[in-house]
């Protein structure tokens, strides 16, 4: 080398101006380049570029100057000659490692900004035309590595991601960033400042990229990144930031992300990343808020649990999310969306451990939701709560709850009186099996009554009834309610045979609700209208029974009062008028309406009569005759039935009494005396006047002449007095029959006075005398029988002509024979009374 060295050297001095004398220069540099000679080489191709600009190899020249300058440490003439080569154009081969060492030199001398343009236009070049990293040599490797390595050094010297956008907001004419190394720039950065233990500048420049280019497929995969970089620093909040970013952002619910990568492959890399990060969260927020037992908390953790269920639809441990989502929203308060995201997880995937249960903690939302509302809102929820009973029963049949689900949803279409629907629930409990525990046995058979009732099937509710009758205890206190319920089922059969005028079908009916309900509180009203129907249908013999059952063992009872009369009528139309007297007796102590009471006891009387019951009839019109003064007529009616009792019974002297009461009562009345009362009064008169008569007419003119006269005398006269006052009522009948009898009073003194008794030791002379003496006292007398008894002729004449009237009529033919013992004269009047 040496030997060639001044072979070139000699050769430059002895021909200075021959023309090949570049291509010396060009060998020479090459030779002090061999020979380790760089100060040599660095000027012999200064003076080949001064003297030769348009050297052929000028790249080339320039290349191996800037090199030797940098190797020197000449940054600045190293960066001219690099600067030549670029201005030559990419045609040349020492372009792209001329661009990155333009770029060192321009960084050594301090200028970090201006250098990393030189940086990028080798990464523009390297990645022109779309070409991929798979497509590059290894040296193209190798320079882009040094490139990346020399940008990440630059940037970290000046502001660091801050730098990086800045950068690209300035370079090119794209104003942004190079998406198809971008990425590389970033992240090259990051790993700088990881080696650096720079972690929050690390994480803060791949979080800058995916701001900077959310749609870039691989910022997910930076925050993917940038969590492991927190949790590794133990930064939990930047963990829990970064992992929320990464599902928000990434989660297969943004759609435009993913319709913009169609990437499977980066979809498979990134899955397991969304779903574990998803799962940290939810479960992170779930424990908070069981620490916090805030609302809003629980609606966090519901929040990513959701997002789990909604971007992994099918996978595996969605099912348990889905049901840790429920959970999550019944916690904060939302009903609602519980009930709904627990029936999801229960039905709309494949059957899993946690099925049943989700599908019962549906229902217990729904029953939950139903006191929160109010009105139509209430009702539309209890459906929705009694859909989701049955839903879960049909999934869940052999669930040890589906029966107890199955009973609620039963209770609950009866309070929203869906009574077809209530019962048919009601049967499927009652009719599983194998049988069901009692307590729903129970509760099943009491709504299939109420609900068989309440649809008028009245025969069945009380089977129902019967069956739950049997599962109850004799001191359970729903014993008493049932046997209720069993009562008013049987009486609503009576009531539906006697609608239907089946009233011997409706008295059975009435009378089993005694039979098979005796401590039920309608038993008493059954029993009366048992008897009501027997009446009806007029089987007065069943009916007695009845009715007298029912007024023994209901005396208090608000239809004893029409229960005795009841009785009553029955025992009348059996003829047994003695007990129904006593009925109507024992009516009238408990009645409280005054006229019903004075009726009942009228009537009692009456029938007491019926009965041959003389006695107690007294007792009873007695009775009313001390408390009932008006009607006025009853009441007179009352006198004169009592005093014909007597009379019947030969008891003149209360007759006598009762008659008299007779009259004095129509005396009393004054204006209020009627036509009837007169009527009895007046005939009472002549009555008692009768026995005035007959008094007087037992008493004989004999000796003692003159006591007996007196007593006679004394007799005609109360007897007079007594027909007058019987007379003075104007009764036709009474009037010309008392007239009659006082006619006849004259008449009979004045008889009795001729046919008296003679005293004792007269002779026939005075025995004469005294005969004429008697004529002459009876004469006045019988007169005055004329006198009345024309009086009473002369009725005839106003159309009275009674047998009273005719019987005067006879006794003035006899009285006064020569005047009224006629033919023609009796003609005259009868013709006067026609």
């Amino acid at each position: 080398v040496g030997r060639a060295i001044q072979q070139y050297e000699r050769l430059l001095e002895l021909y200075p101006d021959y023309a090949g004398n570049d291509r010396v220069l060009y060998q020479l540099a090459r030779a002090y380049e061999f020979n380790g000679e760089l100060d040599k080489t660095l000027a012999t191709l200064d003076r080949l570029v001064k003297e030769y600009p348009h050297v052929r190899n000028r790249d080339e020249i320039e290349f191996r100057r800037a090199e030797i300058n940098f190797a020197f440490r000449n940054f600045a003439q190293a960066e001219e000659s690099y600067q030549r080569i670029i201005a030559l154009g990419a045609a040349s081969p020492f372009y792209d490692r001329a661009l990155f060492k333009h770029g060192w030199s321009v960084f050594k001398q301090g200028d970090t900004q201006r250098s990393l343009r030189s940086y990028f236009g080798v990464l523009d070049r390297s990645f022109a035309d779309g070409r991929q990293l798979a497509d590059f040599s290894r040296s193209e490797r190798e320079l882009l590595d040094d490139t990346l390595r020399i940008i990440s050094l630059a940037f970290s010297y000046l502001k660091g991601a801050e730098s990086v956008d800045t950068f690209f907001d300035d370079y090119g004419p794209r104003n942004a960033p190079p998406l198809d190394y971008a990425d590389r720039v970033y992240e090259r950065l990051a790993e700088l400042y990881l080696s650096q233990d720079r972690i929050d500048d690390a994480a803060e420049t791949l979080q800058a990229f995916v701001e900077r280019n959310p749609m870039h497929r691989q910022s997910p995969l930076f925050l993917v990144r940038e969590i492991d970089i927190y949790k590794q620093a133990g930064r939990l909040k930047a963990v829990l930031r970064a992992k929320a970013d990464l599902v928000t952002a990434y989660g297969l619910g943004n759609t435009a992300f993913w319709q913009a990568q169609q990437s499977p492959e980066l979809l498979a890399r990134l899955t397991p990343h969304l779903k574990r990060n998803l799962d940290d969260l939810a479960r992170y927020y779930h424990a908070q808020a069981q620490k916090s037992k805030k609302p809003a908390d629980y609606r966090i953790a519901a929040h990513w649990y959701r997002n789990y269920v909604e971007d992994f639809p099918a996978d595996p441990q969605t099912p348990r999310m889905h049901m840790l989502l429920a959970e999550t929203l019944l916690d904060s308060g939302d009903l609602a969306g519980a009930a709904t995201a627990f029936e999801a997880t229960a039905y709309h995937y494949p059957r899993h451990e946690k099925s049943a249960e989700a599908g019962y903690a549906a229902l217990l939302a729904h029953r939950s939701l139903v006191d929160t509302l109010q009105g139509e809102a209430q009702t539309r929820q209890r459906r929705v709560t009694i859909a989701a009973a049955k839903r879960f029963v049909t999934w869940f049949p052999h669930d040890k709850r589906a029966l107890t689900v199955m009973s609620k949803a039963a209770e609950e279409l009866l309070a929203l009186k869906d009574y077809p629907q209530a019962v048919n629930t009601a049967w499927y409990v009652v009719g599983s099996l194998p049988e069901p525990p009692l307590k729903l046995r129970r509760i099943g058979w009491g709504i299939i009554a109420v609900g068989e009732f309440e649809l008028g099937l009245f025969a069945e509710a009380e089977a129902a009834s019967l069956q739950r009758l049997r599962l109850l205890g004799r001191n359970d206190p729903d014993r008493q309610p049932t046997i209720e319920r069993l009562a008013a089922a049987i009486y609503k059969q009576g009531e539906q045979a006697r609608e239907a005028g089946l009233h011997g079908a409706a008295a059975r009916h009435f009378l089993r609700v005694g039979e098979l309900a005796p401590t039920a509180s309608i038993r008493a009203n059954a029993m009366y209208d048992a008897a009501a129907s027997l009446i009806t249908r007029q089987d007065w013999a069943l009916a007695i029974p009845v009715l007298k059952v029912f007024t023994n063992r209901y005396p208090s009872h608000e239809l004893a009062g029409d229960a005795h009369q009841k009785l009553a009528l029955a025992y009348e139309n059996t003829g047994d008028w003695k007990r129904a007297a006593d009925t109507y007796r024992a009516l009238y102590d408990n009645e409280s309406d005054g006229e019903r009471k004075r009726l009942i006891l009228w009537q009692s009387a009456e029938l007491y009569q019926k009965a041959q019951r003389p006695l107690e009839a007294a007792e009873v019109y007695k009775r009313y005759i001390r408390t009932f003064k008006q009607p006025y007529d009853d009441l007179v009616e009352a006198h004169i039935r009592l005093a014909d009792i007597y009379k019947e019974r030969r008891d003149k002297g209360s007759r006598r009494y009762w008659l008299g009461k007779l009259i004095a009562l129509d005396a009393a009345a004054a204006g209020a005396a009627t036509a009837r009362s007169r009527f009895l009064a007046a005939n009472a008169s002549l009555e008692l006047a009768q026995e005035s008569f007959d008094a007087y007419n037992k008493v004989r003119l004999v000796q003692p002449l003159k006591k007996n006269l007196a007593e006679k005398k004394r007799l005609m006269t109360a007897s007079i007095d007594a027909y007058t006052q019987a007379a003075n009522y104007g009764i036709e009948g009474v009037t010309t029959a008392a007239t009659y009898r006082i006619a006849e009073i004259y008449n009979g003194f004045g008889r009795d006075l001729l046919e008296s008794e003679r005293p004792k030791g007269l002779n026939e002379e005075e025995l004469e005398q005294y005969d004429i003496l008697l004529e002459e006292q009876a004469y006045p007398f019988e007169e005055k029988a004329i006198e009345i008894h024309e009086v009473n002729a002369r009725r005839a004449i106003d159309g009275s002509y009674d047998d009273w009237v005719k019987k005067s009529f006879s006794a003035l033919a006899k009285l006064s024979p020569v005047r009224y013992n006629k033919t023609e004269k009796t003609r005259e009047l009868i013709d006067v009374i026609d």
